[in-house]
């Protein structure tokens, strides 16, 4: 510091001037620069190209797609009716299988029923003279009600397919391997015609005392009461009452 004064000092008085002068000259070029800068206000930010680029790009995608959608809703629209027709599918018809007529065939071709119970089947539907009601498929031995439930949408019992006996004519022999009939009822309706006369209907086996309303359900439909035409007790009362 101190050899800077002296050579201050010791410098002559142009020299000095000349410092002084090309001090002020650049005070005057800075505080001119400033001036301009505060004119012009503050200096605009510069966006970079590739933001720029992007923008646009995506601005267009934008647009691109915005137009699209418009064609795409405008064909919708004007679309012709053959093409907007849903195809609507038809219900897939199940064909049942009838119990009275299915062979040991139709009845393989039920989910759960093998060679054994099919013939099962068969044999206790040739025992009965036929099925009234699918329910009857769990009197079959092993046949659970799981396995009805599988296939009862597929199968059905028509019972005008069913022997029936005439009370009026049935003996105790051809009773004997029904598997409803007891011994003893086999016995006793026979002897019911030679003690009360025949059989005026088949509500007559409600009179007999082994015969209560569970039992006369189950054997009911194994039984008609024909009159002297040859037509059954039903027949004749719907013609009585059409």
């Amino acid at each position: 510091m101190k050899e800077w004064l002296f050579s201050w000092i010791t410098w002559h008085s142009r020299q000095r001037k000349i410092l002084v002068l090309l001090a002020g000259f650049n005070l005057l070029l800075f505080f001119t620069w400033f001036f301009l800068m505060w004119q012009q206000g503050p200096a605009e930010k510069t966006e970079d190209p590739l933001l720029v680029t992007f923008s646009l790009y995506k601005i267009n995608d934008q647009k691109q797609r915005e137009g699209n959608s418009e064609v795409r809703g405008f064909e919708k629209e004007n679309k012709p009716a053959f093409f907007t027709h849903k195809k609507t599918k038809s219900p897939k018809q199940i064909h049942k299988i009838d119990l009275n007529r299915a062979d040991s065939v139709m009845l393989l071709s039920l989910k759960g029923i093998g060679p054994v119970f099919a013939g099962r089947i068969i044999k206790y539907r040739q025992r009965l003279r036929g099925f009234y009601s699918p329910q009857q498929l769990l009197e079959v031995y092993g046949f659970d009600s799981l396995r009805l439930q599988n296939i009862l949408p597929y199968i059905f019992a028509d019972p005008e397919k069913i022997q029936v006996w005439d009370l009026n004519r049935v003996n105790e022999d051809s009773l004997k391997y029904h598997p409803y009939i007891s011994r003893n009822l086999r016995k006793v309706i026979p002897n019911y015609r030679l003690f009360h006369g025949n059989f005026t209907s088949v509500e007559d086996l409600k009179k007999i005392d082994l015969v209560d309303a569970k039992l006369y359900s189950k054997i009911a439909p194994y039984f008609r009461v024909y009159g002297k035409e040859g037509k059954s007790d039903q027949e004749q009362h719907q013609e009585r009452h059409p």
